[in-house]
């Protein structure tokens, strides 16, 4: 199926039978370039289950969209954003860090993304020590 109408399909306007559908199938996807895709698709009533069917795509899968997951972070109350940190969570912290850690440079002055990325590390139980900086680790 095209992925623009399953990308519709996810909005909690449509039956419940529809929406998770359209996550499982997107969870089937063959090709992971369209992964993107899903970061913050089309309007926000179709970001919760866009990161439910990233959930069930799954680590390693979505490696090459970590870093466009965590800019998800930027405010905690958007829809799917601690589903994000569930997602976050299973990513090997090796993978992971590299990417908080530019994260947190480029969110040096937004304190609503700095706190999502805060959970975020919370949630992976790393500690000051996996981090290369202290610099890095003074804004979280």
């Amino acid at each position: 199926m095209d992925i623009d109408i399953l990308l519709k399909k996810l909005s909690w306007h449509m039956p419940k039978h529809v929406q998770e559908a359209a996550t499982n199938e997107l969870s089937c996807l063959s090709y992971d370039k369209k992964l993107p895709m899903l970061l913050q698709p089309n309007h926000k009533d179709c970001w919760e289950n866009a990161t439910i069917g990233l959930k069930k795509i799954g680590y390693p899968r979505i490696e090459g969209i970590i870093y466009g997951l965590i800019t998800w972070l930027q405010d905690i109350n958007w829809p799917g954003a601690y589903i994000v940190i569930d997602i976050l969570s299973e990513v090997d912290k090796e993978e992971l860090l590299p990417h908080i850690e530019r994260a947190l440079i480029e969110a040096c002055y937004d304190d609503s993304w700095i706190y999502g990325i805060r959970l975020l590390v919370d949630a992976t139980k790393l500690t000051e020590s996996d981090f290369s900086s202290s610099e890095i680790t003074s804004v979280a």
